[in-house]
């Protein structure tokens, strides 16, 4: 009797488990690229779904965890991007996202508004990581949010000596600078952002920091009257020929076709830089 109720019960876990809908085998990696491209195009919902189909058993479970706290997040689903991002920490798995995921949760506390948490992530994650260039950039960013403009540009310098190539931090130094009174250190650091990503995220801001430059514009006069600290002897000359706008009188020639207030500006900065 024994032996016909073990068989019985057999039949019909093996029945349950054949009538069960099985679970269509995805190759995880494809899939999560396909939710990257719906990010791109801004199609947060479908690619939220694309992402929800890697199972937690998979390899990429936490590449496709860290993907989808950045499109909650661009959704503006804070609560599920952060749950989502603090599972993904908690994993002893695929460590080696790991300062992407404290990059990414830092940035998301700034942005619902605890700075201080914030802080407090990024400091935890760059003892542990110290040459991941992002962390040191997105406190930096969050300090500037903070107005603690001077802590931010030690951090961005700090950073562009290990990565000169982060143009964002490029972008962010011109404007912890600009915020001090500093413009000629400003007008580099824009510049520079815009050789090293002419149709970046940050183009036109710098592109209109650059003119208000050029023309000397109130808004510069006022960061100038708030300034603390002296300006060493080349920035101090520099500064005074383009506040001058000497550049921009008819009698200066221009070396390109495109006769513009900053293009003349940068030629002559570049000229007594020289």
């Amino acid at each position: 009797m024994k032996h016909f109720l073990f068989f019985l019960a057999f039949c019909l876990s093996l029945f349950q488990l054949q009538s069960q809908e099985k679970k269509p085998f995805i190759i995880s990696g494809q899939v999560i690229r396909e939710g990257i491209e719906l990010h791109n195009e801004g199609k947060f919902k479908e690619a939220i779904e694309t992402y929800r189909k890697v199972s937690r058993n998979d390899t990429n479970y936490v590449w496709a965890l860290y993907e989808l706290g950045l499109t909650y997040t661009a959704d503006s689903q804070f609560v599920n991007a952060k749950k989502v991002l603090e599972e993904g920490l908690s994993l002893d798995f695929d460590r080696e996202r790991e300062p992407e995921l404290f990059n990414s949760y830092g940035s998301l506390l700034d942005d619902m508004g605890d700075q201080e948490l914030a802080l407090k992530i990024y400091d935890s994650a760059i003892r542990k990581f110290p040459s991941f260039s992002p962390l040191l950039l997105n406190k930096a960013t969050t300090l500037l949010k903070m107005n603690k403009t001077s802590a931010a540009e030690k951090l961005l310098q700090e950073n562009l000596l290990m990565d000169p190539y982060s143009y964002s931090s490029h972008y962010m130094l011109g404007l912890s600078a600009i915020q001090q009174g500093k413009i000629i250190p400003a007008f580099m650091s824009y510049i520079a952002y815009l050789m090293m990503s002419p149709g970046g995220r940050y183009q036109k801001n710098s592109i209109n920091a650059l003119s208000l430059i050029a023309r000397n514009n109130e808004e510069i006069q006022s960061y100038l009257q708030n300034r603390t600290e002296t300006l060493t002897d080349n920035f101090s000359l520099l500064e005074q020929i383009v506040l001058s706008k000497i550049a921009l009188d008819k009698n200066y020639k221009p070396l390109i076709k495109l006769d513009d207030p900053i293009c003349r500006q940068i030629q002559v900065v570049f000229e007594k830089m020289e």
